[in-house]
């Protein structure tokens, strides 16, 4: 019964609520003479985050990163959201569009104020929308107000199936780099960061063209 014992090992590696609990099922899952070493690890995280780096690449439709730069360029200002593992995502994008003098807010949703905070954004604003599986409702709920109030919306998620998907004026589904159930967020970041660069030089072109 040991394809059977994989199946319920691997379900419970994805459901298990904590790293600590994660790793004691992995390496049960190893067994004695399977346990890995830390360069064993990185090898394996490198291998797959290469692997996930060309998917991307491969995956990422041409017209829908002009559409999230189109969408960005235009906006007065830029709101994003993305709380727990999609936060770090998140606060890469604050980071690099401050980083290009664009209007940027990164939605904290201190005192729990997500809805205030949502209500702020403008008509000819934008929101940036981070979420992975389970699918933050905190995320959720702000996406769905500033998609009621017709603003543009660009989401990075993990599946077409994500209740973000339908409301989103682009989507991206990136398929990260996995391990032992241990996910990266390398592609998320590299998305990230094509998007704010591409962003740069658009904005460096048109001023080139106007001066």
């Amino acid at each position: 019964f040991s394809e059977m014992q994989r199946l319920f090992q691997q379900k419970l590696l994805k459901e298990a609520p904590s790293y600590r609990e994660r790793i004691r099922i992995a390496r049960e899952e190893l067994g004695e003479e399977g346990e890995e070493s830390p360069s064993q690890l990185l090898g394996q995280f490198s291998a797959a985050n290469a692997n996930a780096l060309d998917q991307l690449k491969d995956n990422t439709p041409a017209e829908d990163l002009e559409k999230a730069v189109d969408i960005l360029a235009a906006a007065e200002a830029t709101h994003i959201v993305g709380v727990r593992r999609a936060y770090v995502v998140a606060s890469y994008f604050s980071y690099a569009l401050c980083h290009i003098d664009r209007r940027t807010f990164m939605m904290d949703g201190v005192g729990g104020m997500y809805k205030e905070q949502a209500g702020s954004i403008g008509s000819r604003d934008a929101l940036i929308a981070v979420s992975f599986h389970p699918y933050a409702q905190e995320t959720q709920d702000v996406a769905i107000a500033a998609a009621e109030k017709g603003i543009p919306l660009i989401v990075i998620t993990d599946s077409q199936l994500s209740p973000l998907a339908s409301i989103a004026s682009v989507c991206f589904t990136v398929k990260e780099a996995e391990v032992h159930s241990f996910r990266s967020l390398t592609s998320s970041l590299c998305l990230a960061q094509s998007l704010s660069i591409g962003l740069a030089y658009r904005l460096d072109k048109q001023k080139a063209l106007t001066a």
